[in-house]
């Protein structure tokens, strides 16, 4: 049984908002994309993601040395996150870890290059698109949680 893709509210609506523009076969090379990422999950590889919580924590300390005030949040894992779940989910965290010993949750990022159309339709000639998504893996409950397409085309 492979890994569930599930998408936070906003980034669902990313995704919506891009497919009316491009069209769905360039929305469902992304949700390929996604499927990869969540066969990766499963199989605890790490061949086209790479972590972001370093990423993101270097990010917020950035930020806040240039004495912006902007909430940048770096999403809770290991832990603080296993503090913060009911007991059911805090029991399947520790088989989590113990059957597979590896963190029942981790944030990662990848980035997939996909060709569009001048006409603006998906296609493989013209312009390329990089996109970006974040995501947590959810090894408790078996799936991938989108969390954000920073740059997605289209938006």
């Amino acid at each position: 049984m492979s890994f569930d893709v599930r998408f936070r509210k906003r980034a669902r609506f990313e995704l919506d908002t891009c497919e009316k523009r491009f069209g769905s076969d360039f929305v469902n090379s992304v949700m390929d994309l996604l499927q990869d990422l969540a066969d990766e999950a499963e199989q605890k590889e790490n061949s086209i993601s790479t972590d972001a919580k370093e990423f993101l924590t270097n990010a917020k300390q950035f930020i806040e040395s240039l004495g912006i005030n902007e909430a940048v949040k770096v999403p809770r894992i290991g832990v603080e996150r296993w503090l913060e779940e009911g007991a059911r989910e805090k029991f399947l965290a520790i088989l989590v870890l113990l059957r597979e010993r590896c963190s029942p949750w981790e944030i990662r990022i990848a980035m997939e290059a996909f060709l569009i159309s001048k006409s603006g339709s998906y296609a493989s000639s013209d312009s390329p698109a990089i996109v970006s998504v974040f995501y947590e893996i959810d090894r408790v409950n078996r799936r991938i949680v989108v969390l954000a397409f920073p740059d997605l085309p289209g938006l």
